[in-house]
């Protein structure tokens, strides 16, 4: 089923792109060998910032419905940056399911490999 899934999106992946000004995009193969978890999961909450965390970054909490790499909690806190929602104001919206190439931070914290690159919306 995991085969499945990948072959299928990385059937309709697009093409790499890049600016001066923008980070490179990898492939899917690329990002997914440098992450240390992938899931299938849905945003479960908005845009939010985590008390405990003095950086003053913004998460979104993802319920993970399944994880293809590596091993992580039923739900886990995603970094969003501002340039994640500048370039791709998508990721993460409520509900939205989405596969995640990931990289840790901390316990339960984590953020995409290559930028925005590393989340890809499900539809």
């Amino acid at each position: 089923m995991k085969r499945l899934l990948l072959s299928a999106f990385l059937s309709f992946a697009l093409a790499p792109t890049a600016s001066s000004f923008a980070l490179m995009e990898h492939t899917f193969e690329d990002n997914l060998k440098i992450s240390e978890v992938a899931v299938i999961g849905s945003a479960a909450s908005e845009r939010h910032q985590i008390a405990e965390d003095p950086s003053g970054h913004f998460y979104v909490t993802i319920s993970v419905r399944q994880v293809l790499k590596g091993r992580v909690r039923p739900q886990i806190e995603l970094l969003v940056t501002p340039d994640d929602v500048e370039f791709d104001p998508r990721c993460c919206v409520l509900d939205g399911m989405y596969i995640l190439l990931l990289k840790k931070i901390d316990s339960n914290r984590y953020a995409t490999v290559n930028g925005h690159f590393g989340a890809y919306e499900i539809r």
